[in-house]
């Protein structure tokens, strides 16, 4: 069984594509593969039918957008910004 990653991970990666997001002058990064949300914050749900996306912004903040059923499960990842 593999270990879950802990928080900092997560915070370096998304330190990381904040800063060259910041870099290349780009306004925001969308994420909306449970692979890429996997590994920016362990957040392994992916959307079918329905929208779902992680957003992050140059200056670092993250947020989620996703359907209501998904807010607890993305709570308990760490998301905290969750539209």
């Amino acid at each position: 069984m593999l270990a879950a990653m802990n928080a900092s991970t997560y915070r370096t990666r998304i330190e990381k594509l904040s800063g060259l997001l910041a870099d290349e002058g780009i306004d925001a990064f969308f994420a909306t593969s449970p692979i890429t949300m996997g590994y920016f914050r362990g957040y392994h749900e992916g959307g079918g039918e329905r929208f779902l996306t992680m957003a992050v912004s140059p200056a670092g903040m993250v947020r989620l957008i996703c359907p209501a059923l998904s807010e607890s499960q993305a709570r308990r990842v760490g998301f905290d910004d969750i539209a």
